[in-house]
């Protein structure tokens, strides 16, 4: 059987489209400008320029696919660090079947049978996984966490995994267990042996 790959219209896919399809606001935009601003001041970077450009002349994103397959893309375009991606990757491949998905030009791990999206690379930060709620000990266990404070500028930030739904955990360092991310993917593939 082919791979669903991501089930944009399935409603339990619903919050992570919301966040996935989210425009800036302009207060965002003005800080984002500052932020590239000054690191293209110190490093000259003519990603940085590029990026800078299209931001300052309020240039919309070039359209992103719904869902697609991970083959041949730069890991580069996909809203993480390259390391981060290839985390997630491995254990999308560590799991009964292939579960490494693109979905709005962003690096998940997807049911396969489903279309249920349960793991994404997020950013600097590390990879979310989607877990039931029998999963909350072993996430918290594993040093998940739903909330992640950070510095940024001169203040300070907080990720909060909510923006994603209440059963989203985000997990630093070397990644996920491979356990926590089994759970989830047999979790979000029941949907597809009921049906069946």
């Amino acid at each position: 059987m082919a791979p669903v790959g991501f089930a944009g219209d399935d409603p339990a896919n619903a919050q992570l489209v919301a966040y996935l399809t989210r425009r800036p606001t302009r207060a965002e935009r003005v800080a984002a400008i500052a932020t590239l601003t000054r690191l293209e001041a110190k490093t000259g970077s003519a990603l940085l320029a590029r990026s800078l450009r299209r931001l300052a002349e309020d240039r919309p994103d070039p359209p992103r696919p719904a869902s697609q397959a991970p083959e041949g893309i730069d890991l580069m375009t996909l809203g993480a660090l390259p390391d981060i991606v290839e985390r997630l990757w491995r254990l999308g491949l560590s799991l009964p079947a292939d579960c490494r998905w693109v979905a709005y030009g962003r690096a998940m791990l997807c049911h396969p049978e489903t279309g249920i999206a349960f793991g994404l690379a997020l950013g600097t930060f590390g990879i979310a996984l989607r877990l039931p709620a029998e999963g909350t000990p072993a996430a918290l266990a594993a040093g998940g966490t739903q909330n992640l404070s950070y510095r940024s500028g001169q203040g300070r930030k907080t990720l909060s995994m909510l923006q994603l739904g209440s059963d989203w955990w985000l997990f630093r360092g070397v990644g996920a267990p491979d356990d926590i991310a089994f759970l989830a993917y047999q979790y979000w593939g029941k949907r597809a042996v009921s049906a069946g």
